[in-house]
């Protein structure tokens, strides 16, 4: 879908970053009814 690959492309990136440049524990994300991108996006950050 192409919502699930625009978030992708923004939110990949956007919590690697976060996870680079600052001592953050981690982030939360709320995905109310959109749990599907979860999987795709912990691969991609992990």
């Amino acid at each position: 879908m192409l919502y699930d690959e625009v978030n992708m492309e923004f939110f990949g990136p956007f919590i690697k970053e976060i996870r680079k440049t600052t001592k953050a524990a981690g982030v939360h994300v709320m995905a109310v009814l959109y749990e599907r991108i979860f999987e795709p996006l912990l691969r991609e950050i992990l």
